[in-house]
């Protein structure tokens, strides 16, 4: 099983599945040997939304990995093998539609699953959406995977890369080291001290030196951390110094870890306490004259190598010529043997180096080159010495460019490592990475040029393969999403600075998963591969055709900036896709519908054209298959706006945008106010105060209808109280009015919904017996017994309910009869014509009549005229509302309602 984190990615594709399939949940999911691991998921309940995997046995989700195909259940609880499980109690699942998610060899890896609360069947066109989007999203398991299986060698590379700039920030030191005349300059030896201990990554460096009797520890030149009391001149006694155990072994002595060996007995340990220790002895004519050694208070990690034992002993030997050369030692011959001891020193390190190293004259004609450099180019040093460098140059304009940038008199020290073409001798190219920099003197005159050269040029075709592999396709070659919304990208800016023209054309291929299903995953792969071949056939060498995910593919068409040029590559596309595709023994006909789209001036993003084609696509697709549609501002107004609302509904209770307006409920016996319904509206930052007809259907398919329904619920129940509160400061303690608040069935059917509800008195200080939640006949259809269940429960807490808009559907009166319905509504649509249309008229009178038969009150809304009120009593309908009495009332308004006493409308009964 692939081992991915639960992270946003997977819950973003749980939440578009939800919003796609329109259900309450959703999960991406692994299936195992013995569990289930959750990758995303959305509307899962605790605890089940803090797991990160379940047992096998509690999974739904295995009989899709089992079958290796799409599993649709309109009602779990009927299923024998699958009603006791764990997960359909827990989760309160009803409906399930899952289909597998396979890796890119076709291997059923888990399943994408979506969960509804109440029976549902499944269209076709809904099993083939949620395999479309696990397809997309198996993709970008490919995509996710190839990027950890390049994470290896990336960090490889760049490994390399610091061990060349190490390399030669040492060979930099010693040169710069060399060039040095004198110890007496203790300033620049310590500079160079300090450098030494830099590379060896410790706090202190130390050059001594020791008195002939051995007896004391002088400080000739030191670098050390700030705080620490040590300077030149500075004398310690011999016996108790790490130098004692130096001169003991007579060479290189590195100790990574004092306290863990033998040497945590020596007195140098318990007078400084240092834990890690390099050093060696200085020798001057034959003699011991000091050392050289570095030292930390930690132990040293990783442990010290042997190119570190290198570069201390050539600076020990190096400090040993200064001594000679300053005079310190009288022999001349021993001064001479000494020089030559350095320079074979440095020959040494040059022959060690395992790349090329070019030393250079500040004229950059070649003075040495290292056996290395005669590997990689095939050159002696008698073919290149006296040349300038150019010679080693495929190009001589990179000559004079990296003269001018890095190699002249000016120029400080680099390290940073740049690509250059070299031309070997037989003629060859390659990639040379190389690292230069200018050698000065003690006083700062440049003395030469040192670099050093490394073949790069297989690590530079990795790293063209690792960018081919992360932005190309992997199953058709073509530019993946990510490149071609890179791309797109320039092509919007350039239109947006008047200096360029694109389109792009937005394609989803027509029954590619009925092919993918029936004739398998390989000639479904095979088909994508032809369909990709075609595409790039019928476009222009310039444009660019990439691949999006599972069967959408796009084209940005260069230069093109009218929809008739657009249209018609869109025709020629259509027309190159028509011809069957023969795959062995099976011909296979596919189409494309095609979303056209025209770059504009203002467009932003490439985000914001990628939207507009794929609202055109969805335009042709509604026509028929094998349709393209141009996007025309305007003409997709609807579905633009219905997008817009559900992008910035989640964030509306947060920012306040969200109001409530109050209709009084009246009682048309004599005119009292009996209560209010709450009505929910947004005002929108850009577009105004929307009604809930324009966001309703939106919240609903965004996901957020719940959210809206339980701030509606509280806000209402608040200010209800409020108000009850003012009437009991006036002495109408016994005034009784209901709170009407819409219900919709997703919220009824949450399982927190009937908690929220009881929580209201206890938080809000508001009676549950002043609620009445208005459902709809709709409601009640979906699911009887589930709703009967929620509705039961609440009315033993003191709630009642009304059903909402009757006469508009399809309840039986025995289920009417059956549910705890306080109140039936009178919908709006026949009250208003009962003046003028008898039918209408006698409808209402009907359904007055049964509410009396049963028991249950009536109100009748859209009360707009005398006569519908003088109808109304007539029949015995009980309570009302309309703009006969008012229209729907902001918090405050109500407020001035209340403090009247007397509301407006009680004219039209004092009148009689």
């Amino acid at each position: 099983m692939l081992a991915f984190d639960r992270c946003d990615r997977y819950d973003r594709f749980a939440r578009l599945a939800a919003r796609l399939l329109n259900t309450p949940t959703a999960l991406v999911s692994l299936v195992g040997p013995d569990r289930q691991v959750f990758l995303g998921a959305v509307g899962l309940p605790e605890p089940w939304a803090s797991q990160r995997e379940t047992p096998l046995s509690h999974s739904v989700c295995r009989h899709v990995v089992t079958n290796e195909s799409p599993l649709v259940l309109e009602d779990v609880r009927r299923h024998p093998l699958l009603s006791e499980s764990a997960a359909v109690r827990d989760l309160d699942l009803v409906a399930y539609l899952g289909t597998p998610l396979r890796s890119p060899d076709g291997t059923v890896l888990g399943a994408l699953c979506t969960i509804d609360r109440v029976p549902r069947s499944w269209t076709d066109e809904e099993v083939e959406a949620l395999a479309d989007l696990a397809v997309t999203l198996t993709d970008e398991f490919a995509l996710w995977e190839t990027a950890e299986t390049l994470k290896e060698p990336k960090a490889q590379l760049d490994a390399e890369k610091r061990a060349l700039v190490a390399q030669a920030e040492r060979t930099r030191t010693l040169a710069d080291a060399f060039a040095l005349q004198t110890i007496d300059d203790v300033d620049a030896l310590s500079d160079i001290v300090d450098r030494l201990r830099g590379l060896l990554g410790l706090d202190i460096g130390i050059v001594s030196r020791i008195t002939p009797s051995k007896d004391r520890y002088e400080v000739v030149a030191c670098a050390v951390p700030d705080g620490v009391e040590m300077g030149a001149g500075d004398v310690f006694a011999f016996g108790q110094t790490y130098c004692s155990i130096t001169l003991h072994y007579g060479d290189v002595l590195a100790i990574d870890h004092m306290a863990g060996g033998e040497h945590s007995r020596h007195p140098c340990y318990e007078a400084f306490g240092l834990e890690a220790y390099i050093g060696a002895p200085i020798h001057v004519a034959g003699s011991v004259w000091g050392t050289v050694n570095f030292s930390s208070p930690t132990p040293q990690t990783p442990h010290f190598t042997e190119a570190d034992r290198d570069l201390v002993r050539l600076a020990a030997r190096w400090i040993g010529g200064l001594v000679t050369a300053s005079g310190l030692a009288s022999d001349r011959a021993e001064a001479e043997r000494l020089a030559d001891v350095q320079g074979a020193t440095l020959g040494l390190v040059q022959r060690a180096l395992p790349d090329a190293l070019v030393v250079a004259d500040p004229e950059r004609r070649i003075q040495s080159v290292n056996p290395a450099f005669s590997r990689l180019f095939g050159l002696e040093p008698a073919d290149v010495v006296g040349h300038r460098t150019a010679v080693l140059y495929a190009d001589p304009s990179g000559f004079a460019q990296t003269g001018h940038s890095r190699f002249n008199a000016s120029a400080g020290l680099s390290l940073d490592p740049y690509e250059v073409e070299y031309r070997r001798a037989d003629g060859t190219v390659f990639t040379g990475e190389t690292v230069g920099s200018p050698v000065r003197d003690s006083d700062g005159r440049l003395v030469g040029y040192v670099g050093l050269i490394r073949d790069v040029s297989k690590r530079r075709e990795m790293e063209d393969e690792l960018y081919h592999q992360a932005h190309h396709d992997a199953l058709t070659g073509l530019p993946n999403r990510a490149l071609f919304t890179a791309r797109l990208e320039v092509a919007v800016e350039r239109t947006r600075r008047g200096e360029g023209a694109y389109a792009v054309l937005f394609l989803d291929l027509d029954r590619f998963k009925t092919v993918n299903d029936t004739l398998g995953h390989t000639v479904g792969d095979r088909l994508l591969q032809e369909v990709a071949g075609r595409l790039v056939r019928a476009a222009r060498p310039a444009d660019t055709v990439a691949r999006l995910g599972g069967d959408e593919f796009a084209i940005l068409l260069e230069g093109v900036g009218e929809p008739d040029a657009a249209e018609h590559v869109a025709a020629r596309v259509q027309d190159a896709l028509a011809p069957p595709v023969q795959i062995d023994e099976h011909a296979c006909t596919t189409g494309a519908s095609v979303g056209v789209v025209v770059g504009r001036p203002d467009h932003d993003t490439a985000d914001s054209v990628l939207m507009e084609a794929d609202l055109a696509m969805y335009a042709a697709k509604g026509e028929g298959r094998g349709r393209a549609a141009t996007f025309r501002p305007g003409t997709h107004t609807a579905l633009e706006q219905r997008l817009r609302l559900e992008l910035d509904l989640p964030a509306a209770v947060e920012r306040g945008e969200l109001r409530v307006a109050y209709q009084p409920v009246v009682q048309l016996s004599d005119g009292a106010l009996a209560g209010f319904e709450a009505l929910v509206r947004w005002d929108h930052p850009a577009l105004g105060l929307l009604y809930p007809d324009a966001f309703i259907d939106a919240a609903e398919k965004g996901g957020e209808i719940v959210s809206v329904d339980r701030w509606v619920l509280r806000e209402a129940c608040r200010q209800m109280t409020e108000w009850e509160r003012a009437l009991a400061d006036r002495g109408e303690r016994d005034s009784f009015l209901l709170l009407n608040v819409n219900c919709t069935g997703r919220d009824l059917l949450e399982s927190s919904y009937a908690d929220a509800v009881g929580n209201l008195e206890e938080d809000l200080g508001f009676a549950p017996r002043r609620l009445l939640l208005e459902i709809t006949e709709s409601l009640l259809m979906e699911d009887p017994d589930a709703v009967a269940t929620v509705l039961r429960r609440l009315q033993r807490g003191g709630v009642r309910f009304c059903l909402d808009d009757f006469g508009t559907g399809y309840s039986s009166l025995a289920t009417l009869h059956a549910l705890p319905v306080d109140r039936i509504k009178v919908d709006r649509s026949f009250v208003t014509d009962m003046d003028e249309c008898t039918r209408n008229r006698e409808l209402v009178r009907t359904v007055v009549e049964l509410g009396h038969i049963l028991g249950k009150s009536i109100v009748a809304e859209g009360i707009e005229k005398p006569e519908h009120l003088a109808g109304l009593q007539a029949m015995g309908c009980q309570f009302g509302q309309g703009y006969l009495f008012s229209k729907p009332l902001w918090p405050e308004d109500v407020a001035s309602l209340i403090a009247a006493g007397e509301p407006p409308w009680q004219a039209l009964w004092t009148a009689d």
